[in-house]
């Protein structure tokens, strides 16, 4: 028998492409979304790995007044299935009526908290879909004016001016950046040799926020010293950690000498002046 399917030319998988990065948009704020009903949390810690739940179980767990509410999360969690945040499962209840359940999928294990309580969720807080909306909406205008960055355009100045002057900005990105960089370097030591070869020498993180790189990195290689270099009103914030000493101060004015140098900071700084002030 033919088949009554056409395959698809390269001019319908192109289009496809098109309209799944259009609306690719809604993916943040949907994962948001979950992240603030605490529903991938719930889910991890009904069971062991593979365990799944209805949306009428997670509707009552987080305590929705909305008769609605087991819809609109079954709607939620269906469209982040479909990028690896939940497994899905079609089942059948007593009756024989057809449902979904849910379970934690690979994306969404990295969204919930590990052994260690960190996760990549507090960096969707701080660079929240409306918060990087505002800005993306300006860039537009930064292209064709120049000047202002799309930030300031929105927000009056530089983020990092803000975050001088705003407590709950500073607190969220650094948040943030402690969850995502420790995170990260334990990967990294998993697999990384590198900082052996230091031992007993100086290592300096420029950019360091709180000194979560040196606190991991130290903790394997005690003998090493570190210098955590940052802004002063970050690393005033820093807690104390045995072997590493907090500087404040601007990249592109002076860097504190060591062995090493380890950078671990937004591409955005990647100009002629950071490489300036390499040297």
């Amino acid at each position: 028998m033919n088949s009554t399917q056409i395959p698809p030319d390269e001019d319908e998988e192109d289009m496809l492409l098109a309209m799944q990065l259009i609306g690719l948009r809604i993916v943040p704020y949907a994962i948001k979304t979950a992240i603030e009903l605490d529903l991938l949390e719930i889910i991890a810690k009904a069971g062991p790995l593979g365990t799944h739940l209805s949306p009428l179980d997670l509707a009552s767990k987080v305590a929705a007044r909305n008769p609605d509410a087991p819809m609109m999360i079954d709607r939620l969690l269906r469209l982040l299935s479909a990028y690896s945040v939940c497994t899905c499962k079609l089942v059948n209840d007593k009756e024989g009526k057809e449902f979904r359940i849910y379970g934690l999928g690979k994306a969404g294990r990295k969204l919930i908290k590990d052994e260690d309580r960190f996760s990549l969720a507090s960096t969707l807080r701080f660079t929240n879909p409306k918060f990087e909306g505002d800005m993306c909406s300006q860039l537009t205008a930064s292209i064709l004016e120049g000047g202002a960055r799309a930030y300031e355009r929105v927000y009056g100045d530089l983020i990092f001016k803000d975050m001088e002057k705003n407590e709950n900005i500073r607190a969220e990105f650094n948040e943030a950046m402690l969850n995502h960089t420790s995170i990260v370097m334990k990967k990294i030591l998993k697999t990384y040799n590198g900082f052996n070869s230091l031992s007993g020498g100086v290592l300096v993180d420029v950019g360091g926020g709180l000194g979560a790189n040196l606190a991991l990195i130290l903790s394997r290689l005690p003998k090493l010293k570190g210098v955590n270099f940052d802004l002063p009103h970050v690393v005033s914030e820093a807690p104390k950690i045995k072997g590493v000493e907090h500087v404040g101060g601007d990249m592109f004015d002076a860097i504190p000498r060591g062995q090493a140098i380890f950078m671990k900071v937004k591409p955005n700084y990647f100009t002629i002046n950071t490489f300036k002030a390499l040297r």
